[in-house]
């Protein structure tokens, strides 16, 4: 009798502790995940962000107009939705909230065999009234797409196909190759391995090669123009590759991530963001770095450059890659972010 009841008593014991242990992690996994991005994204920023899946909230997004003189509209249903929303604006959204299918192509480049996806002009009969008016003007345009540290998504990779509906070429290389930070609890050990020199500039290198070879896009030969779009990590990219003399006609860094460079890198910040010769438009959220915000002496260089910093004060770091679209301010200032991204490269294409 005294063994059954030390039996039972113990089984007990370890029901409650292992009910314990599940409501311990149940409170802590975010704070678990949120430990991984302390290197790179600010505190606080995970409790808005998920995972790319569309919401039928959605259907009530309003479309920004670019303003006179532009004939280019992305909105956060574009992020979702894809050539299901391309060319509709808010009624096409309104009327489907099925994610249209993706357009572009997933290839390995270059003696690297960096993975990217793809996208053209020509993968879209939608893009045929830009493509002629890109031959008109005799010079061809490119968008490479940074991703951040969760590497590309189908929201980056509809992003591309949007781009490409209206005429350009969009390229998404991942030098994680299939990597994430999701599954590396020290960040700045994984982070540390994607180097500019050993890496990142190789697979920049075959990215403009191929644009070079395949969509014929060359700023030397051509006069070409190709931008550049972070987020996050990808922020730092730009940077860096652009103070390395990347020919870059200009870049945008939404939520950037430049303090990579120090804090994983162990290099002068302000020195790489003080090299960056192009126009460069930094988009913040409210709490990243205030070196990147206006009234900062980076700003000042930057604004010397034809660059600027526009702060998003009621956004956390990472809302536009994977902030939650269902939730109205985000999806406002989508919105707002990619009409800025949108009027800054049209304005410096000319």
């Amino acid at each position: 009798m005294s063994y059954c009841c030390n039996n039972n008593n113990a089984k007990a014991l370890l029901y409650l502790l292992s009910c314990l242990l599940l409501l311990w992690l149940a409170n802590n996994v975010s704070l678990i995940k949120q430990k991984h991005l302390t290197s790179c994204c600010p505190e606080g920023s995970w409790g808005r962000l998920v995972d790319q899946q569309p919401s039928s909230d959605v259907a009530s997004s309003s479309s920004t107009t670019s303003g006179a003189g532009t004939t280019m509209m992305i909105t956060a249903s574009n992020l979702l939705l894809g050539s299901a929303a391309a060319g509709g604006g808010a009624s096409a959204s309104a009327s489907n909230t099925t994610p249209g299918a993706l357009l572009g192509k997933q290839l390995l480049i270059g003696d690297t065999k960096t993975p990217v996806y793809y996208s053209s002009p020509s993968f879209s009969s939608s893009s045929s009234k830009d493509k002629s008016d890109g031959d008109k003007k005799k010079k061809k345009k490119a968008i490479v797409i940074i991703p951040d540290v969760w590497g590309p998504s189908d929201r980056l990779r509809r992003l591309a196909d949007t781009f490409s509906q209206h005429g350009y070429h969009a390229i998404i290389p991942d030098s994680f190759r299939g990597e994430t930070v999701d599954s590396h609890p020290n960040f700045v050990e994984w982070a540390g391995k994607f180097t500019f020199e050993h890496v990142v500039k190789k697979d920049l290198e075959a990215v403009l090669h191929y644009l070079e070879t395949e969509g014929k896009v060359s700023p030397a030969k051509g006069g070409d123009d190709i931008a550049i779009i972070g987020f996050c990590w990808g922020g730092w990219v730009i940077a860096k590759s652009a103070s390395e003399g990347f020919p870059w006609k200009c870049g945008v860094s939404m939520h950037p991530a430049t303090k990579l460079e120090s804090f994983v890198f162990k290099r002068d910040e302000t020195a790489m963001l003080e090299k960056v010769n192009m126009p460069l438009l930094l988009l913040p959220a409210g709490n990243d770095e205030a070196n990147l915000k206006p009234g900062s002496a980076i700003v000042e260089k930057l604004r010397e450059k034809g660059g600027d910093s526009i702060v998003f004060d009621r956004m956390v770091h990472g809302w536009v890659s994977r902030g939650d679209i269902g939730q109205v301010d985000v999806r406002e200032d989508i919105d707002k972010a990619l009409d800025l991204t949108v009027k800054f490269i049209e304005k410096n294409f000319g």
